[in-house]
């Protein structure tokens, strides 16, 4: 099935450029393995800024989590459906109008009453809407006597997003546990929390369990293994405003990849497949992939997956504690 619905494999006029291009034994700032969305935003950063890039990918098109497909005449995000911060302000949308890119990659407010509906098992369809509180409404309507425990879920939920935005984009400081502490005290408290945890803790009855759950299908995980801060972030955020991109996801991205490519001496190379990692008093020297290519720059930005990249690593040996943050479980999403 997705052999037959995927994009088509390098041509082999695509190849025989891509070869030509490694043997002008081009000179990067950065190399990056990976083209997932992280890395073209990355990318896109550092070649607005004159930097030389090179973007090593194993697949033959660009996207990793939000690459698209297509099924006769029509492309699908793999699974991507809808982001939030693409209006003016949002993340999304200020990262566009840095590239200059904000009036090319356009995106569309979904219907303010319900951008997402869930169908109830009793047959009852249930409007999300933004703004918690017509949220807490619609359930209370639906089901009688419910919406006070929602109301004290949602809650919850904007004081955890509130007390997210102290806490620094860097490793802690001593300064900061004294500055800062009293101001996450919710953060303390639920670091460790699931999403069952804090539904019964907030007395939310199972109708209204199913309703708040329509959005847990992006982490493919039941509520009592789902974080409560996971959760709040996703939830939390398309309440500010869910968005299609005008000109669907696979524009999104093909349009990054071609700014970056567009820009002197960056390049993105497909069906490159990372084998190896070289190093040598933990520094990376180069990249070895599997079609025999090595790859040299000043700096090295690795967007897979962390355990997975840490088998491609030669010339040292990762230290203890390293290895122990290594070996982890993966979420069912980790699946796409």
């Amino acid at each position: 099935m997705a052999k037959k619905h995927s994009t088509s494999a390098l041509t082999a006029e695509q190849k025989a450029a891509q070869e030509a291009r490694f043997a002008e034994n081009h000179v990067y700032d950065y190399v990056i393995i990976g083209s997932g969305n992280a890395s073209l935003v990355v990318s896109s950063l550092l070649v607005k800024k004159g930097f030389r890039v090179c973007i090593l990918e194993a697949h033959d098109i660009p996207g990793g989590y939000v690459q698209s497909f297509h099924m006769g005449e029509y492309f699908f995000c793999g699974q991507v459906h809808y982001i939030w911060g693409c209006g003016p302000g949002g993340k999304i949308y200020e990262f566009l109008k840095h590239l200059g890119l904000e009036k090319d990659i356009t995106f569309e407010l979904m219907d303010p009453k319900g951008y997402d509906v869930m169908s109830m098992p009793d047959g009852k369809r249930i409007p999300i809407p933004y703004g918690f509180d017509a949220l807490v409404q619609h359930i209370e309507t639906a089901y009688p006597g419910q919406g006070a425990g929602v109301k004290k879920f949602t809650d919850l939920i904007l004081r955890v997003r509130k007390e997210f935005s102290f806490l620094p984009s860097r490793a802690f400081t001593v300064m900061d546990y004294l500055t800062t502490w009293y101001k996450v005290l919710n953060v303390i408290r639920y670091r460790n929390s699931t999403v069952q945890e804090m539904f019964d803790a907030c007395g939310v009855q199972k109708e209204a369990q199913d309703v708040l759950l329509a959005n847990a299908g992006d982490f493919m995980e039941c509520a009592d293994k789902l974080s409560f801060f996971a959760f709040a972030g996703l939830f939390g955020g398309y309440n500010t405003g869910s968005y299609y991109p005008t000109k669907h996801f696979k524009y999104y991205v093909d349009r990054l990849a071609q700014f970056i490519t567009d820009q002197p001496g960056c390049h993105i190379y497909y069906e490159t497949e990372v084998t190896k990692i070289v190093t040598e008093k933990s520094k990376v020297k180069h990249v070895l992939t599997k079609d025999g290519k090595t790859f040299r720059a000043k700096n090295f930005i690795c967007n897979a997956d962390p355990a997975l990249a840490s088998t491609w690593i030669t010339g040292e040996d990762f230290p203890i504690e390293y290895k122990k943050k290594l070996r982890y479980e993966y979420s069912p999403s980790g699946l796409i």
